[in-house]
């Protein structure tokens, strides 16, 4: 059994033998109240390059870069350990040959037997290499922020649970929200809204697997705003090969996609000998499932310059039989005065507006209160009839661009049609 004076020996011998370890591993070093280095062991002097000689003649602020030396926060860090409190964290120290190193870092206030802090004593670990990794992916991230922020192109970050992390200028341009407001929320389900789950489940197996996916479909900005987006995600996997983050493109294709759906729909309803009429009530159709807040109105204008109701599909039958061989004019509704004008009428309040002063009691009772007609034009200028948007009260979006370009591609569609 051994005695009292051998264990504690033996203690001893093992507690200095951790201190030994410590200070091989650790940058020690100890200073006065007014900062003034008062010892340091070999692991420190080799940090931060400094000779013997420096011990009891350098400042702590030397050390410093000259910008945090000089700064409040310097001088209420150095206050408050003076004061008893300790300070943790990774700091930038300059070395003598005045590169710089980075330190994990934890100042301790010493105090003497009667509590008071006579000096203060620094353990750190050399964090440089880790440091200057984290500043070079820094910088490569603001670089490729500063590409991204300047191209028209919306992008986007999302981590694994496709939530935003980050998103371009052009994103917030495109679709109106900032990263603050974006946070937290995932970015398909927010701007396809009318897409089915099945559809971004899809598309996150894929990125999960780290292959890239595409899809196109009408998304949704904030206030409403709309456009066909192409969306492209490629998914960005760790050093595990676990997905991390998708980094999401989306291109406004709106112009394009609404003339290549548009114009199969209406090209295929007349590939099949459908009457003129049948052909129409397509193209209003499927302005309607692609913009659901409006209602879509063909009428024709004939020789005599009448109207007559050609594609309605959500207007009532009471309504537009009422408008067949009604005289196009300067106050004849939206659409009599876009025929008359050969321009387009937009009348933001039916109830009050001069123009629909005789037709106002037709409409008003449908719910609607808005109306948007374009007059659809032979390139003689001769008028062959209107296409018209019918907004119900309180509607949030009015002759959007969206909506602009669906006009533009259905009256092309009409002229070929009519």
């Amino acid at each position: 059994m051994q005695s009292p004076a051998a264990s504690q020996s033996k203690a001893a011998a093992q507690l200095e033998d951790r201190w030994e370890a410590l200070d091989k591993a650790m940058a020690l070093a100890e200073f006065s109240l007014d900062g003034r280095l008062i010892s340091a062991n070999p692991r420190f002097l080799a940090l931060l390059r400094l000779a013997p000689e420096h011990v009891g003649t350098l400042h702590h602020a030397q050390l410093c870069p000259a910008g945090q030396a000089q700064s409040q926060a310097y001088e209420a860090m150095w206050q408050s350990l003076c004061a008893g409190h300790e300070f943790s964290g990774v700091v930038e120290r300059l070395c003598s040959d005045g590169s710089s190193c980075w330190l994990e870092a934890l100042y301790a206030p010493v105090r003497d037997r009667q509590g008071v802090v006579n000096h203060i004593m620094m353990v750190a670990t050399d964090v440089t290499q880790s440091k200057r990794t984290e500043l070079a992916r820094r910088d490569h991230l603001w670089r490729l922020s500063l590409v991204a922020d300047t191209t028209d192109a919306a992008i986007v970050i999302t981590d694994a649970n496709s939530r935003v992390v980050y998103s371009s200028d052009g994103f917030h341009r495109m679709f109106g929200w900032t990263l603050r407001e974006l946070q937290d929320q995932k970015m398909l389900e927010l701007l396809a809204r009318q897409s089915p789950v099945e559809l971004f489940e899809r598309i996150r197996g894929d990125l999960r697997q780290g292959r890239a996916a595409e899809m196109e479909e009408v998304v949704t900005g904030k206030g409403g705003r709309r456009y066909w987006g192409k969306i492209i995600c490629n998914p960005v996997m760790d050093a595990q090969g676990q997905w991390a983050y998708t980094v999401s493109v989306l291109l406004d294709i709106t112009k394009t996609k609404i003339h290549e759906v548009l114009h199969h729909r209406a090209l295929q309803a007349m590939s099949s000998d459908l009457p003129l009429m049948q052909v129409l009530e397509v193209v209003c159709e499927e302005v309607e499932r692609l913009a659901p807040e409006v209602c879509a109105s063909i009428l024709q204008v004939d020789e005599q310059g009448l109207l007559h109701p050609l594609a309605s599909p959500s207007l009532p039958f009471s309504y537009s039989s009422q408008l067949d061989g009604v005289p196009i004019g300067p106050q004849v509704g939206s659409c009599g005065a876009a025929a008359w004008r050969k321009s387009p009428v937009l009348v933001t309040d039916i109830a009050t507006d001069p123009l629909w002063a005789d037709f106002r009691h037709l409409v008003l009772p449908l719910g609607f209160n808005v109306c948007w007609s374009t007059p659809i034009l032979r390139k003689d200028g001769r008028v062959l009839g209107t296409f018209a948007f019918y907004y119900r009260q309180n509607s949030p979006v009015v002759a959007s661009s969206f909506h602009q370009q669906l006009v533009e591609a259905c009256t092309d569609l009409c002229v070929l049609a009519m």
